[in-house]
């Protein structure tokens, strides 16, 4: 079973982290502490509201969905977890780093260990700042954008990129300090790339306007009357033409087996036009 082979320490529990926005059908939370108890069986109803603390884990039933409002470091985010899914929460060190990470500083990563989600990542954050998300064979690093992620298992991760653009590696292939070969794969707004056991990400693929649109379209129906959309909640995006250089600054990700990741190649005018680029979104 997926969530018996989830360990946590106790020093993370409690830590709030966000709350749930909307639900649609069967939703539902296991605390950490009841999990580390092996009372796998036990869950709790998720209703608007609810708070959720780091470590704890949500699932979804055949017709269930679940949007939440997560708190990062530095970047808020909205999960929202489609049919079937399950996902949860720890804090560790990173794979995704920017040149500005932290020597072994922990940050709160996302797991989706099964089923659909899809994420909204604020653009509006600090200059060089990436969210990170893993599946049981996949990490993806996410510098403010909205994308569509679906692990099938046992060992097949899928990615499409809605807006701006994201990076893909093999789970494994990203945990060796030395690799030949392509390793990450960025996938641009509109594109998709896959990741079977532990190869390498394949070569990105444009999505076909049939497909894009679906994507587009799976979101959480709200059981409870809002007034506010849940996406607003995230600070303001940027125009499209702001985002389109934000795309092209490329933030420097550095990551292990990465040769883009070689000082040489990130330039501190890149660190200096990003922040611009957050402060002064409309211009």
């Amino acid at each position: 079973m997926i969530l018996g082979l989830i360990a946590f320490t106790t020093a993370s529990w409690g830590d709030y982290i966000g709350e749930v926005i909307q639900t649609e059908g069967v939703a539902e939370l296991q605390k950490a502490e009841i999990r580390q108890k092996g009372l796998t069986e036990k869950w709790e109803k998720l209703s608007y509201k609810d708070e959720i603390f780091l470590a704890d884990t949500i699932r979804t039933g055949a017709t269930g969905k679940v949007e939440t409002l997560l708190e990062y470091h530095d970047v808020d985010a909205v999960w929202s977890l489609l049919e079937n899914g399950i996902m949860y929460f720890d804090e560790e060190e990173p794979i995704c780093k920017t040149r500005k990470s932290a020597p072994r500083m922990k940050k709160r990563i996302a797991h989706l260990d099964r089923g659909t989600v899809r994420g909204a990542v604020s653009p509006h954050a600090a200059a060089g700042s990436v969210t990170e998300i893993r599946t049981p064979n996949a990490v993806v690093c996410v510098p403010g954008t909205t994308f569509i992620l679906r692990f099938i298992p046992p060992d097949t991760t899928e990615l499409i990129t809605l807006e701006g653009f994201t990076i893909i590696s093999s789970l494994e292939l990203a945990r060796r300090p030395v690799v030949e070969g392509v390793v990450w794969v960025e996938v641009e707004q509109s594109h998709s790339s896959q990741v079977v056991k532990t190869a390498a990400p394949t070569a990105p693929e444009r999505v076909s306007p049939e497909a894009l649109k679906r994507a587009q379209e799976l979101r959480v129906t709200p059981e409870v009357d809002q007034t506010v959309h849940p996406t607003e909640l995230l600070p303001t995006r940027p125009q499209p033409d702001a985002l389109v250089r934000q795309a092209e600054l490329r933030v420097p990700i550095e990551v292990p087996g990465d040769p883009s990741a070689s000082p040489a190649l990130i330039e501190t005018i890149q660190d200096t036009l990003l922040q611009i680029e957050f402060d002064n979104p409309n211009q």
